[in-house]
Parts: structure tokens; C-alpha cells; sequence
């Protein structure tokens, strides 16, 4: 049943189908079997929109939030963050094509083939046992179960196609060979397959009968004449299935010798003559000859008779004779032909309308003996509302229901036939039954609301709008004027069937409440490990409530801070609009939200990220105790954040003021290791933010072999050294 929220939403997409190409809607699988789940996917996400299939809605999305519609509502589950549809268990009435229509942007579609599994295929011939050049082979491929069926006919390892004697129809399930040959036996199977599944039938091999062809005669010893005295072979041979009986005749006369070969032994004048072989093949060999009401009419093994008139009607005789034993036997059948017979479902003049009187007839054009009828395939009997009169011929509902809606057909049967009528599709009229409006019970000052009407109805129902008694709209969506506090009040729709004269009505209130026009996240104070820290959550515009949420690394919510976090690292509590920390910790670090909510929903903030500073909480010095080399370099290292700043000290004496050769760079500092440099070297760290520092201290004896003076380009070497770290340290 098709809401008429559809076409709306059609036209719609139209207008804007010019402006890109159009998105795909992929499947978890297509083609899939019955009872199989799928899944629908879009490539794009809409946050405001419907699914719909051949035109009917499965499910709207208002601003993320689905409503889903009563028919699929325990099939269908739906991913509004991917815009993703599951349907379970899919049948084949299923297949068709999905639509996803976003609201004011794309339109996506998917054509779902589901299909039924095959199984049982079977394979019958209607006769096996045939004769070349005169029958014809009709092989009738059947599948018990199976939807969508392609058929591919084999012989051998051969495929078979149409053309020159073969014909396939039926849709491919039945092929016909007219006139076969003694190549056509076979053997022959059917391959059935469809999107889902493929089986094979089992092979169906063909006897034909063929022959006597291909004669020859030999005689041996081959010679012109022959003298008197002599001894003569002839022998003959034939292609034959059976095996052809033989006899020998000459100058036309029959001799009583059989079998391939005749012996002259020590002929005579007498001998000669005009010898032939006579072959016979039982099966091909017989005159068969048709007699209508005494009359012969054809001698051929069929006899085809038409065009048909009423007076073809009588007994026809089959004789068969064998002029070999010269006997012959007859059987008879009785043809009946009758005056042009078809059958058909007629309906009245009138309309179907739930409710009311209506009926079906059978019109059928010749003798039966029975009428039956069928609803969707299966066999319709009679029940409350559902009756038959007139010998069965007449279909009657009294009264029509909704669920009438379907395929008829009726059979007609006598003694030498049955035919069906073609599907005639009853659709009933009805509706339409109570709308159902999905849009928002409140809405804030300075935006539209988004209203959308739907019925149960056939055809689709015309929908108007009221708004505090006056008419605002004539579709099936209503958009409202920007919303003003006095805006409030009572809406309305109306659902009218133009062919039913049916309506219906329904409303549902709109309350315009202030909105909130602005939420943000700020602080007053730096945010200091072990130090008390707030964020306030300012809302400008009325709410009803303030809560905060916390992410994790992830961008996934770690805690919805309602109230105080149970985290034992975490010591904090909301207070009004405020989040205090107290104390902050490192663990508190992390990516906070605040969202203010009110009746027509919730507003969110920017996400603001914590750092917390802290620290120096450690201090360490990396480098050599004593040393060999000429110059030593210790480096020294503090966790904290932000970066600390480094003061080194020999023997409790700020190095920037001693004349030792030493060159500091940040945290590292470079010597040489020479006896007048030995000592307690001291870091001192310090956070520019917590304004905590820390010291620590190592000390260093120069080694023995360097304790000589260094030599002149010793000097040079580290004085250019001293250089480049400087140069470096500027860079």
C-alpha cells in the first residue's frame, strides 16, 4: 500500500536529480535467499529523511530519530549514525526496489532481487522410444522449488541451443527436437540456476530407431562374368537400430534364405539374375495408414489435422501393416472438437469499495463440469464474508474487506479438459483510516517545524493542513512560518479518498517555547595538577537542564557526568552549570561537552580539551660519572608540562658566571674533562606555569688520562666544537 507522502517526496527529488550524480544504496548481499537478513547501505548519511520500498514507507527520519512504520516495524531495524536499513528474514515478495530519500538533499536507490532456493529438478521426455525422421522429442524440465530460473539444456558436454528442428520455450524449461536424427540420442540433462543457487537433473537418455540406411553389396570374388562350375559369396550390410532382419530376393522373387550372406556354390547358368537384399527393421519398417469415418486421410505414423472446425468430431482409426508378413492391426480413438473455448474473469461495472457488495464471474466459453477458483495460487473456499452462486461461476463478497485485495482466477474442468483464466488483480478500495502525524511536540522560538501526514488508504488519500482553524497546506508534509512565542496551538490533519468519499481527521499540539540561542565551555583559571579547577557551561536562552559529557581518546563518550563520577582517580561535582574539580589530576585529562536541554530538545556545545599542567614531578641527569675523552656532555631531563626551564650549577655555583669553558645549551651542557672542571654538577628545573622546580645533582671526576693539559689544536678542536653547539643552539 502506497502512502501518498511518496509522491511528495518524488517531485521533491526530481528537481534536484539534474544537480550531481545520484548516490547508490548498496546491499549486504543481491541476490540473497528467502529467509536470509540483509542489510542496506548509503553511501552518503541522512539525518532527515525516509526509506521507502516500490513507493511505500518503511521508515521516516526526523533529525536522527527513526519512526518506523507499522508493517515492518518487527522486521526492520535501522543505524541512523550510517544510515544502514536491516531487514530480517526476507521473502520474495520482498524483492523490488528500496528508495532513500533525504530531506532537501539526495535520493538513493537499490533494485533487491530475493530469491527461493532450487531444489528438485527433474527431468521428463515425452516419449524415450522414437523413430529418425518422424518424431519429436519434447524434454520438460520441472523444479519443485525456485524463483528467477534460467535453464541451460546439455547433451553430453554439449550445450543446446535453438535453431534447425530445436526449439526451447516455456522459458527455457522445455525443449523440442522435431525429426530426430540417431545423433540426437543423448544423453540429456537440464541445469536450473538463479542468483542463489544452481542444480542438475538426472540424465534422460533417448532409444531411436533408425535404418535401414546405408546398404551395400558385396560379391565376392568380384568379377565381371562368371563361368559355369564356380562358387559365389554375396553379402550385405546396413546402418540399423534394432538390428534389421534380411532376405534375399531375385529377379523380384523371394528366396527362402536370410541373413547377411547368400552361398552359390557351383553355379550355373541357371544362377543368374537380378539379386537384391531386402531389409526390414521392425520399428521402422511397418505402412501406417489413418481412416476418418472410413476414409483414409494420411499415411504417416502421425496424423496432423486442422485448422478445426466442429465437424472434425468422429472416430479415427490407426492401421498398421507389415509387408513382409503381410499382416496388419488397427486401433481407434474418439476426437471431440468444441466451438472456441477460453475462460476469463470478468468484474461488474462498479467499484470495489470495503464495505460493500461486489462480485467475480467466470465466463467460459464451452461445456464444464466444474468451476473452482483461486486466490493468489491457492485454492478459495467459502467463508462468512466470501461466497459462491450460479454453479460456482460467480464470485461473491458480502462484504468486501481490505484484505480481499488480491490475484483471482478461475478453472474450468470437464472430461477432456481444463483451462485456467489469466490473474485478474482485485484492488479494494478503502480508507482512509486514522492519519498518523509525525513531527515534534515542541519547537523553539526562530525556527520551522516539520510536520508529515500519512494514512492507511487505497488509492492514496489528498491531505490538507490546519493550523488554529486555518488552512495552511495541501500536501502530505506541512512546514511551518519562523515560530514565534504566540504561535502555539492545535494542528491539523485531514486525509480525504476521493474514491471511497471517506475522510479522516487528526491533530496533536504544538507548543513554541524560547530557544536557546547559544552553549559554550569556558574557564577562569589555568588548569594545574592538584590545584582546584571549574568549567562553566554558559547558556544563553532559557533551559530546562545542564548535563556534561566526557570522551575518551577514542571520540567516543567515557562518562555522562550527571551527577559525581565514580572513578576513584577522579574526585569532582557538578554544581548548577558549573563542573568543579577538586583536585584536578592528570586523570581528568580529556575531551568534555556540556548540553543544555529543553522540551523541544538539546543544544551542545563546542567539545573543549583539558590539559592539565604539572610537574616537574621527577628530575634526572644522563650522562658520565668520569670520562677519557676530551669532552663530556650531561644532559638532564624533567617530566612535566609544559617544558621546564634548566639553570646548571657547579658546586653550588651558577655555571653562566664561572669562566670554565663550558657551553649550555637548554638542558645540555658540554665540558671538558679536565681536573679543573671535576665536581657536583646541579640541574635545576623549573615549570614556568605550576612554578614548581627541582634539582638534581651528579658528580664527575675527570679521568687520569685526561688530566694532562690539552694540547694547542686539542683547544682548537674544542673550541670550534663550542662554537657549533652555540650556532646550533641559535638555529
Amino acid at each position: 500500500m502506497e502512502s501518498p507522502v511518496v509522491f511528495a517526496l518524488i517531485l521533491f527529488t526530481i528537481t534536484f536529480a539534474t544537480a550531481a550524480p545520484a548516490p547508490k544504496i548498496q546491499a549486504s548481499e543481491n541476490p540473497l535467499p528467502v529467509g536470509s537478513n540483509v542489510t542496506l547501505y548509503s553511501q552518503h548519511n541522512a539525518t532527515s529523511g525516509v526509506w521507502m520500498f516500490d513507493n511505500n514507507i518503511i521508515v521516516w527520519i526526523i533529525s536522527g530519530m527513526p519512526t518506523i512504520t507499522a508493517p515492518w516495524i518487527d522486521r526492520v531495524t535501522l543505524d541512523s549514525n550510517l544510515s544502514s536499513l536491516t531487514i530480517s528474514s526476507v521473502q520474495v515478495e520482498d524483492s523490488g526496489v528500496y528508495t532513500l530519500q533525504a530531506l532537501n538533499s539526495f535520493r538513493a536507490q537499490l533494485q533487491l532481487s530475493v530469491q527461493v532456493p532450487i531444489s528438485n529438478v527433474t527431468l521428463r521426455a515425452n516419449a524415450t522410444n522414437l523413430v529418425e525422421f518422424n518424431d519429436t522429442a519434447v524434454l520438460t524440465c520441472s523444479v519443485l522449488n525456485g524463483s528467477s530460473l534460467s535453464y541451460v539444456w546439455l547433451n553430453g558436454s554439449s550445450v543446446v541451443t535453438a535453431g534447425r528442428g530445436v526449439q526451447l520455450s516455456d522459458g527455457g524449461a522445455t525443449l523440442t527436437m522435431s525429426r530426430v536424427t540417431r545423433y540426437d540420442e543423448g544423453p540429456y540433462w537440464c541445469n536450473v540456476s538463479n542468483g542463489v543457487s544452481h542444480e542438475s537433473s538426472l540424465p534422460v537418455h533417448l532409444n531411436i530407431s533408425y535404418g535401414p540406411s546405408n546398404i551395400t553389396m558385396k560379391i565376392m570374388p568380384m568379377r565381371s562374368t562368371y563361368i559355369t562350375g564356380s562358387n559365389i559369396t554375396l553379402a550385405c550390410s546396413a546402418e540399423s537400430s534394432p538390428p534389421a532382419t534380411m532376405q534375399w530376393m531375385v529377379d523380384g522373387m523371394y528366396l527362402n534364405q536370410f541373413g547377411p550372406q547368400l552361398q552359390l556354390e557351383t553355379v550355373t547358368e541357371s544362377n543368374s539374375g537380378n539379386y537384391q537384399c531386402v531389409f526390414h527393421n521392425t520399428v521402422t519398417s511397418s505402412r501406417i495408414s489413418w481412416y476418418y469415418n472410413g476414409s483414409l486421410v494420411a499415411n504417416s505414423s502421425h496424423l496432423v489435422i486442422g485448422p478445426l472446425t466442429l465437424n472434425m468430431s468422429g472416430k479415427y482409426i490407426c492401421m498398421a501393416f507389415n509387408n513382409i508378413t503381410g499382416k496388419n492391426s488397427t486401433v481407434y480413438t474418439m476426437f471431440a472438437v468444441f466451438d472456441s473455448v477460453y475462460v476469463q474473469v470478468e468484474k461488474p461495472m462498479y467499484t470495489a469499495i470495503e464495505g460493500q457488495f461486489y462480485n467475480l464471474t467466470c465466463n467460459v466459453t464451452g461445456p464444464a463440469d466444474h468451476v473452482y477458483w483461486m486466490k493468489n495460487g491457492e485454492r478459495l473456499h467459502e467463508d462468512n464474508t466470501t461466497v459462491f452462486y450460479l454453479d460456482n461461476k460467480t464470485l461473491g463478497f458480502n462484504p468486501l474487506q481490505h484484505n480481499d485485495t488480491g490475484h483471482y482466477q478461475c478453472m474450468a474442468i470437464n472430461a477432456i479438459w481444463n483451462m485456467t483464466s489469466l490473474p485478474y488483480m482485485l484492488l479494494v478500495n478503502f480508507g482512509p483510516e486514522t492519519p498518523m502525524i509525525y513531527g515534534p511536540a515542541f519547537a523553539e522560538t526562530g525556527q520551522n517545524a516539520v510536520f508529515h501526514c500519512s494514512a492507511m488508504s487505497m488509492p492514496p488519500s489528498q491531505f490538507s493542513w490546519w493550523f488554529n482553524g486555518s488552512n495552511v497546506a495541501n500536501s502530505s508534509m506541512f512546514t511551518t512560518n519562523m515560530l514565534a512565542l504566540n504561535m502555539s496551538g492545535e494542528i491539523t490533519c485531514k486525509a480525504y479518498n476521493n474514491v471511497t468519499g471517506k475522510k479522516a481527521t487528526t491533530s496533536k499540539m504544538l507548543t513554541v517555547i524560547e530557544a536557546i540561542r547559544s552553549v559554550m565551555i569556558r574557564n577562569n583559571t589555568v588548569p594545574i595538577n592538584s590545584e582546584n579547577f571549574t568549567l562553566t557551561c554558559d547558556v544563553t536562552g532559557p533551559y530546562d537542564m545542564i548535563y556534561w559529557m566526557m570522551y575518551n581518546k577514542q571520540g567516543n563518550m567515557h562518562h555522562n557526568l550527571t551527577g559525581s563520577i565514580a572513578d576513584p582517580y577522579m574526585s569532582s561535582y557538578i554544581e548548577n552549570n558549573m563542573l568543579h574539580f577538586t583536585p584536578l589530576t592528570l586523570h581528568n585529562e580529556g575531551t568534555y561537552q556540556c548540553v543544555a536541554t529543553n522540551q523541544a530538545g538539546q543544544h551542545k556545545s563546542s567539545k573543549y580539551m583539558l590539559l592539565v599542567n604539572y610537574g616537574p614531578l621527577s628530575v634526572y641527569i644522563s650522562g658520565p660519572n668520569s670520562s677519557k675523552d676530551v669532552h663530556v656532555s650531561l644532559t638532564c631531563s624533567a617530566d612535566s608540562r609544559p617544558d621546564c626551564n634548566f639553570h646548571w650549577f657547579l658546586n653550588n655555583k651558577p655555571l653562566a658566571a664561572l669562566n670554565t669553558g663550558s657551553v649550555i645549551t637548554g638542558s645540555v651542557i658540554t665540558f671538558f674533562g679536565t681536573k679543573e672542571n671535576e665536581g657536583n654538577y646541579t640541574c635545576k628545573a623549573t615549570n614556568p606555569v605550576t612554578n614548581i622546580t627541582m634539582y638534581q645533582t651528579k658528580a664527575f671526576a675527570a679521568h687520569a688520562s685526561a688530566l694532562h693539559s690539552p694540547s694547542q689544536g686539542v683547544l682548537i678542536m674544542m673550541g670550534l666544537f663550542a662554537c657549533a653547539v652555540q650556532l646550533s643552539s641559535l638555529h
